[in-house]
Formats: structure tokens, sequence, C-alpha cells
């Protein structure tokens, strides 16, 4: 498949270097491994790519926290993790993100702990939100079963679900990287919900956590 417009016709030119670099990133966020539609890069305009820009530029979203790895912090008291405050408007002020924000406190609870009323509760703030776009910060264990009762609500929304395997206080931690994977899918996405994790994109109908790898993948992925 030729995607990529660096390598053009030799009687034609490039829009511009940025917008084959932009061409090959969407490729490789929207790789059919990760259950998405893709399309050769040859069939596309530069007029195709100006209203997702201009999306990632004005539209609104919505963080809702509800907890997780991602929010746990270190008490030196009891010397285990435990919640405190969320990290998400810290995260949002280091990034330098410009996009307006809204960022709304769900609850804070480890996913193992949460019952029906618990997703339940994302699902309702997901409706009354205002925002099309919307970011849950969420606990790896059980975010597929909510993703799945948010899919199965068919939203007019775009809906990402995102954690971390380490949190994001401790060395290492996954949860920065995640996240803004998350916020920047979420600009990009059609209306759905996704579960953004390991640098990959998932539809909530495909995609479970493998446990043993420590690590997001397809059904179909052994």
């Amino acid at each position: 498949m030729n995607f990529f417009c660096l390598q053009a016709d030799s009687n034609r030119s490039c829009f511009k270097g940025q917008l084959c670099l932009f061409r090959a990133l969407v490729f490789l966020l929207f790789s059919p491994v990760h259950g998405l539609p893709c399309t050769s890069f040859s069939t596309l305009t530069k007029s195709a790519f100006c209203p997702i820009i201009q999306l990632m530029d004005t539209t609104a979203i919505r963080v809702i926290v509800t907890g997780g790895t991602f929010d746990k912090h270190y008490d030196e008291i009891k010397g285990e993790l435990t919640f405190k405050d969320s990290h998400v408007p810290e995260i949002l002020k280091r990034a330098r993100v410009t996009v307006p924000v809204q960022v709304e406190l769900n609850q804070l609870i480890d996913s193992l702990n949460m019952q029906d009323q618990n997703r339940l509760s994302v699902l309702e703030a997901c409706k009354k939100a205002e925002e099309t776009k919307i970011v849950i910060t969420h606990g790896t264990d059980t975010m597929t079963m909510t993703a799945t009762l948010l899919g199965q609500a068919h939203l007019d929304k775009v809906i990402v679900l995102t954690g971390a395997m380490v949190p994001y206080r401790v060395l290492d931690s996954d949860a920065l990287f995640n996240f803004g994977a998350a916020f920047s899918a979420v600009q990009l996405l059609p209306n759905g919900v996704y579960i953004v994790m390991n640098g990959r994109i998932f539809s909530w109908n495909d995609v479970r956590k493998n446990k043993a790898k420590g690590l997001f993948q397809t059904l179909s992925e052994e």
C-alpha cells in the first residue's frame, strides 16, 4: 500500500512535509489491527484533514475521573496505595493543554471494587455531559466492563477510556503517556466508545486485558 506521500509521483508533489507526517501518524493510530477502518492515503486529500485539524483546535473535552491505579497515591503512614485527589488537573497543567477542558470527579475507586451502580454513575455522567468528546480515567481490571456498558448505550459521542498499570506518581508510570494518547484520540475518532492503552486504540467490543502480559489486546490476539 502506497500511503506515504513522501513517495509521491514525480509529476506531483506533496502538499507539505507536515501533512505527510500527519498522515503517517494517523495511519499508525487507525491501523486495522485495532479494529478500526483504514483507508489508503493515496485516496485522501488535504481537505479531508482540515475538519480533523479544526476539531482538535476548538472542541471542548470533558474528563471524567473514576480512580483506578492511575490516580493512586502512596500513603507513607499506612504503607499502601490509596486515593486522595485526582492527578488529572496537574497533568493538564503540566502538558500545557490549550483545549477547553472540564474535569469531573465522578468517583475515586479501585476498579476491582466497582459495582453496577458505580458503572451506571459513569454512564449517567456521559449522558448528562454537554461535551460530545469525553475521556474517562479508569482502573484497568474492569475497564472493558464499563466500556461495554457505555458502548451498548449507543451515545452520540466520542468516549475514550484509559488508565495506567503504574500510578502517575510512581517512577516509570505509563499514566502520562496513556492520558496524552487518549486526549489526542478523542479529538480524532468518530462517535463511539474506545479504550486507549499501550499506544493502541481499541473498539469497546474487541478488547481485553491480558493479565499475564499486563497489556491490552484484541479478542483474537493470543
